[in-house]
């Protein structure tokens, strides 16, 4: 599906990033554009503390508010104030996925107003930072500024009476200056700030991102629906203020065009059938395409012959031999398969531009073009189901205890959306 596609109303598309060794699926930015509620789901999901299955290509506002809200109900138990502060949270889910009127402090980048939103951050265990900071070597504007607020500010330059003692001037100079709400201080506040592999969001012109630090440097997460198609495109670099940055995947690699390093960073075993896997497959470019194909063919070959070369020494592994070496038999004729079917294929384009049949005998290529046929009107119909169960099937919201990845022994809580 292309990210051309309008997004349903009360819908956010999933898409399917690799952070390092793990695949995560991350909600993408509808007509609301980058929103708190999509700015807090997406730091969740990259923490690990809620999950959306790797099938789904949408997620629905009310979805995300029941996942949410089990990830709240979950600490409740432990936590008597986020137990008696999860209610009102939870009923303020529905404004922060139109946005949030805060209020920053220019004295510090943690500086906010204290509103019912704020609050919402703070029962989620999610910072907030800004950086619309003055600088407390401009000694002059930040006398001018105190701890005023944004609101205090304007209030204080529509009330101008003329006789301010430079305030008003001060205020408008420092605004004028900084366009953008970033200043070169609070860029380096949130430097000191944010901890190495932590995750915050961003307030900054009234948007909300997902903000990281990896090795030194800052990162946001990008959840533009334009990048959909783009699976090596997953953090936008936090350079400077003037917007000069690199786009890198989910390693922190740079990005270049056309790379295919990280083929949509997705295999088979990450999809629970062959038709989401070929629905993920349809959404990439041909070069990614023909790069992760070759790279399972040489997974299989490689399988193949450690299997056969186990085979041909006598040995065994305790638990697999028999079923590896069925396991070969059946990757070797998926290879013949496959094989039959480019000759097809070659055979079919070879004829459309009036060049020779790559398969000589009439009842080879009649086979070859009967297979073909087969497999395609196979994977087409299985794109265009699953295609339509997502748009029309409602997902049941499941909480479940899942034991923690990467082998460690104690067990974590996770909210599952399925």
């Amino acid at each position: 599906m292309s990210s051309s596609q309008p997004v349903p109303d009360g819908q956010y598309r999933v898409k399917k990033v690799r952070i390092w060794d793990h695949t995560i699926s991350i909600c993408l930015q509808n007509t609301n554009g980058p929103c708190p509620l999509l700015a807090i789901a997406n730091a969740l999901l990259l923490r690990g503390d809620i999950v959306v299955h790797p099938d789904l290509a949408f997620v629905g506002e009310e979805q995300l508010f029941e996942l949410l809200g089990g990830y709240l109900a979950e600490r409740a138990s432990g936590s008597q104030e986020v137990a008696e502060g999860t209610p009102a949270a939870v009923a303020a889910l529905p404004r922060l996925a139109k946005g949030a009127n805060l209020n920053v402090i220019f004295a510090d980048v943690c500086a906010f107003e204290y509103t019912e939103e704020i609050a919402v951050f703070d029962i989620f265990k999610m910072k907030l930072v800004h950086g619309w900071v003055v600088d407390p070597q401009d000694l002059g504007t930040a006398a001018a500024f105190g701890r005023l607020s944004f609101n205090q500010v304007m209030d204080v330059m529509v009330q101008d009476s003329g006789d301010d003692g430079g305030r008003v001037a001060a205020f408008r100079e420092f605004l004028d200056a900084n366009p953008t709400q970033m200043t070169h201080h609070g860029l380096a506040e949130i430097h000191a700030e944010i901890k190495e592999g932590e995750f915050r969001v961003l307030f900054r012109n009234n948007h909300f991102s997902t903000l990281t630090k990896h090795e030194g440097a800052l990162y946001t997460l990008m959840s533009d629906l334009g990048f959909l198609n783009e699976p090596n495109v997953v953090w936008e670099s936090l350079n400077d203020i003037e917007g000069n940055s690199t786009f890198v995947n989910g390693s922190f690699q740079k990005y270049e065009p056309g790379m295919v390093s990280d083929p949509g960073g997705l295999s088979r075993g990450d999809f629970s059938s062959e038709a989401a896997y070929e629905t993920h497959l349809a959404s990439l470019s041909a070069d990614a395409q023909l790069a992760l194909k070759m790279q399972e063919n040489e997974q299989r070959k490689a399988h193949a012959a450690g299997v056969e070369a186990a085979g041909a020494s006598g040995k065994k592994s305790p638990a697999r031999g028999g079923a590896d070496e069925e396991l070969a038999r059946k990757l070797q004729g998926e290879e013949k398969r496959r094989a039959k079917l480019a000759n097809a294929g070659t055979a079919m384009a070879g004829k459309g531009k009036g060049e020779a049949a790559a398969v000589g005998v009439d009842s080879d290529e009649a086979l070859a073009r009967k297979l073909y046929q087969e497999e395609m009107d196979t994977v087409a119909e299985m794109r265009e189901r699953r295609l339509q169960e997502e748009l029309n099937k409602k997902v049941p919201i499941a909480n479940k205890e899942v034991v923690a990845a990467s082998g460690a022994s104690s067990k974590a809580s996770k909210c599952v959306l399925q």
